[in-house]
């Protein structure tokens, strides 16, 4: 029951003291939590996704409720209107509720990275399980490689007991959890660019490590990778980047797309002609030609008019992240100009197929018998191929520490559906030691990779517990070994044990 104004207390005694004002709340009233998460951060996909958090309070009523409710709501919506802070304090502490488990477990996590006991642990239990390994085959014949690779990573280990009291916390994690717990438990990949070493034990690949790791935090990117190296070598590494840069100076990779987008536009835009409107469209980053292909007059005195676009990017730009992030929204910001529809881009660059395209068609089979269906790939709306293409231990990292799978949709083709192309020589540490049938299995099989090319992919598992395994389609390996073929196509499987 709510007292009149004027009469929530009385001068007698403490029986007729005012008391605190209590507030009834509406019946059809919530609260509601929610989040935007962005997946690129800045428009840098290698950082962490950065989450908004939101909030919304709502009192709903409709024409049948009684008129009891709506002045409830009207009594709520003042009251709010003049306490703000008292909802935003509501809403920061229930979410701070929910956020503080995150926040303990994200500060457990540190603390376990940063704790020289813990660290020290891991080193000693490393040392132990790769010096047993010398020990044991140390003297015995056949196991030169083996012995090679402990000592490798032996030498990393000491590095890393040497100078992890001075690392900072990025530096770290990269020890941590790309080098000391994959040894740990077994799974660290010794053959691989990551186990290289410099003379005094540092792994070649750590700053780089280091850098990515930085930027997904979002620090400053760091691209520089360092080296200990003598002079010959430096000039040696300098010789073989200006020849893997000759092609870009010599040639300019300019890709050019075409597409059409349906627009209606206003009466007013209509009326001064499409001439200042077309010269309007041009204006935009990108875009190279525009023309009308037909046009119809509206009840409203705009026109519904249906532009051919053309635009270009450089080299293997994304065509739809172009539409998608700065055509279409520079188009929305036109005035007049409402977009309806818009078609899928493709190119048609003028004289588009270079010596270095012809090369890698021959080789994947394009143009002829089976392998020839690898061309006829068919866009699926919505999938969209990462690139560059991350390198496979990049994609077993993401999939290890954070379940991220960055081929979750395969490309169809006419007789196989598959992920990505995949370096040959990236899959070759992942096969057996030996081919599984004879001499001739091998060759009639290989005659018919020669003449048809991969007629199917090569299937690879990526396991959270750090392993990759081929498990189909291994003799593809082989044969690409064996003609020097490049490229593979790869299904990607993500599974919890492998």
């Amino acid at each position: 029951m709510r007292e009149p104004e004027g009469q929530q207390a009385f001068d007698f005694g403490d029986k007729y003291e005012g008391k605190d004002p209590m507030m009834f709340l509406a019946d059809d009233t919530d609260f509601a939590v929610f989040t935007d998460v962005n997946y690129r951060p800045d428009g840098v996909r290698g950082r962490y996704p950065f989450i908004t958090i939101n909030w919304l309070y709502r009192m709903r009523v409709s024409p049948q409720s009684p008129s009891e409710e709506f002045e409830i709501i009207e009594e709520i919506a003042a009251y709010l209107n003049e306490n703000e802070e008292v909802v935003e304090a509501a809403a920061n502490s229930v979410i701070a509720d929910t956020l503080d488990y995150y926040n303990k477990r994200l500060q457990r996590n540190i603390d376990a990275v940063m704790d020289n006991q813990k660290t020290q642990d891991a080193i000693n239990q490393a040392k132990e399980k790769y010096g047993r390994v010398m020990d044991d085959y140390g003297d015995q014949e056949g196991y030169a490689q083996t012995i090679e690779a402990a000592k490798k990573v032996y030498a990393i280990v000491s590095w890393f007991e040497q100078n992890y009291a001075d690392m900072s916390e990025p530096q770290r994690y990269v020890m941590t959890n790309k080098f000391l717990i994959p040894m740990v438990r077994n799974t660290f990949r010794s053959t691989m660019d990551i186990a290289d070493v410099e003379e005094d034990g540092k792994p070649k690949m750590f700053d780089e490590l280091v850098g990515r790791q930085v930027e997904m935090m979002g620090g400053q990117p760091t691209k520089m990778r360092t080296y200990s190296e003598s002079v010959e070598e430096q000039i040696a590494r300098i010789e073989r980047l200006l020849a893997d840069q000759a092609p870009l100076l010599q040639e300019v990779d300019i890709r050019l797309y075409k597409m059409q987008i349906d627009a209606v536009v206003s009466a007013e835009r209509a009326t001064g002609g499409t001439k200042l409107l077309q010269d309007e469209l041009r204006s935009i980053e990108g875009v190279t030609i525009i023309s009308v292909e037909e046009t119809r007059d509206l009840p409203t005195g705009g026109d519904f008019t249906r532009f051919n676009v053309k635009f270009s990017l450089k080299g293997q730009a994304p065509r739809l992240d172009f539409v998608k992030e700065s055509l279409l929204p520079a188009l929305r910001r036109i005035k007049g100009f409402e977009i309806k529809d818009w078609s899928m881009p493709t190119e048609v660059t003028p004289g588009k197929r270079r010596i270095s395209e012809s090369n890698a068609l021959q080789e994947y089979g394009f143009g002829g018998g089976l392998g020839g269906n690898l061309g006829a790939q068919r866009y699926t709306h919505g999938t969209e191929m990462p690139t560059p293409r991350p390198q496979l231990q990049s994609l077993l990292d993401d999939w290890v520490e954070g379940g991220v799978m960055a081929y979750d949709a395969p490309t169809n083709t006419t007789d196989m559906r598959y992920h990505v192309m995949m370096p040959a020589e990236e899959l070759w540490p992942f096969c057996d030691g030996e081919y599984r049938g004879d001499m001739k299995d091998f060759k009639g099989r290989y005659q018919q990779f020669i003449k048809n090319g991969a007629t199917a992919p090569v299937y690879l598992a990526l396991g959270m517990n750090g392993r990759i395994k081929i498990t189909g389609g291994q003799d593809l390996v082989w044969f690409a070994k064996k003609s020097g073929l490049e490229e593979l196509p790869v299904f990607l499987s993500y599974q919890k044990q492998v």
